[in-house]
């Protein structure tokens, strides 16, 4: 979005991070992008009349190390845990217990970032999860999805008499049972399909991944592990292999924008038995993966799945998933909507400054001091 931002808009874009930061090393790939390098004990000034987009979860970060003369701050909420991870790791690290009471607090500044047209939200499970943790009133839901750029590839699809499928994502906490009842699933069918072969490639790594290790597979189904696929090569290698892909978040975007048929699967952080499944296209509220309920069943069964493969017509799957992707989430779509979400008056830092999170940064602050000291005093 930077890039084009820069490029097609024309706008002055700032990347603020560490020098050796994950997007200093992005932003440095384009030379319009200008680079301000982050300071750990020191706070960084911006150009005036600048305006700030941060994650939510940096909302703390922002006051605490930003300073410019009419700065304005806009929030794009972009997980859902993030601000309470945060505020619970902080709390922890400043000997206060994150409560009931800090919780409200925050939720009444989520309701001034609402107001002030100062808070998005990627999708409506982000907006329901952080509603039930912080309690704030404002009905209004706001949603900026996440974007991602469309894929121009000429490679298709090669026929292969066994069924592929694919799974991309990392093999983490909250993914990996996700995963696992596919697996399951996969062996339910080939139990009742036994003249059948699915190959099923799982793209992405992560410290769960010892969990696939003693898994029993069905004889006809097979593993292919893909750890170590760049964005050129994970394009090329789904447009080529796969005819229906398994994920969550920017994951599913990624074969929906390369017109392969896509299934959005949910999260959980305990194992799962579903054999219902819905098309990212079906999803509601822009969700890129909702928190797995007992009881939810969604309207496509697995075997429905394996019939469609057969009987080849996934090609309406895949067109459906793609005009999804490119009404909703392609970089163009959701650059423009960016930008006239930005026509609106976002709140002032100094405003922002002022609000209950005083008491919190005057706490951190002398903590801060303390660490820097002992800093000095090491190298000393």
């Amino acid at each position: 979005m930077a890039s084009v931002l820069v490029d097609l808009y024309h706008v002055d874009v700032y990347y603020v991070d560490f020098r050796d930061g994950f997007a200093a090393n992005y932003a440095h790939r384009n030379s319009k992008i200008n680079f301000i390098e982050q300071h750990a004990y020191s706070k960084t000034l911006l150009p005036s009349k600048t305006l700030v987009v941060a994650p939510l979860s940096s909302m703390f970060d922002v006051i605490t190390q930003l300073s410019g003369v009419d700065i304005k701050v806009f929030f794009w909420s972009i997980h859902p845990v993030g601000l309470e991870e945060f505020f619970t790791k902080l709390f922890r690290k400043l000997h206060i217990k994150f409560d009931t009471k800090d919780k409200t607090i925050l939720g009444g500044i989520i309701d001034l970032l609402i107001e002030k047209d100062s808070l998005y939200f990627m999708d409506e499970p982000n907006y329901s999860y952080q509603k039930a943790v912080f309690k704030f009133k404002s009905i209004e839901e706001k949603y900026l999805p996440i974007p991602l750029a469309e894929k121009h590839l000429t490679s298709n699809y090669i026929s292969n008499p066994n069924i592929n499928l694919a799974w991309v994502g990392r093999l983490s906490e909250d993914k990996i049972f996700s995963l696992i009842n596919i697996l399951n699933c996969c062996n339910d069918y080939l139990l009742a399909n036994d003249n059948q072969k699915i190959v099923f490639h799982i793209i992405g790594d992560g410290p769960k991944r010892y969990l696939l290790e003693s898994f029993e597979l069905n004889s006809n189904l097979q593993l292919i592990y893909r750890l170590d696929l760049s964005d050129s090569s994970l394009q090329s290698y789904l447009k080529e292999n796969i005819e229906v892909l398994f994920a969550m978040g920017t994951s599913a975007l990624e074969g929906a924008s390369l017109k392969i048929a896509t299934i959005l699967v949910d999260f959980s952080y305990q194992p799962i038995s579903t054999k219902y499944f819905r098309w990212l296209y079906e999803a509601k509220g822009f969700s890129l993966g909702n928190s797995h309920q007992e009881g939810q069943i969604y309207g496509t069964s697995f075997e429905t799945i394996m019939e469609i493969i057969k009987k080849n017509n996934l090609g309406l799957y895949a067109s459906k998933s793609y005009e999804y992707f490119s009404k909703n989430h392609s970089l163009e779509s959701i650059t423009d909507k960016f930008l006239k979400i930005l026509d609106a008056d976002p709140i002032n830092l100094h405003t922002l400054k002022e609000t209950k999170l005083k008491a919190y940064f005057w706490i951190n602050k002398l903590r801060t001091i303390i660490q820097y000291l002992k800093f000095i005093c090491k190298k000393s």
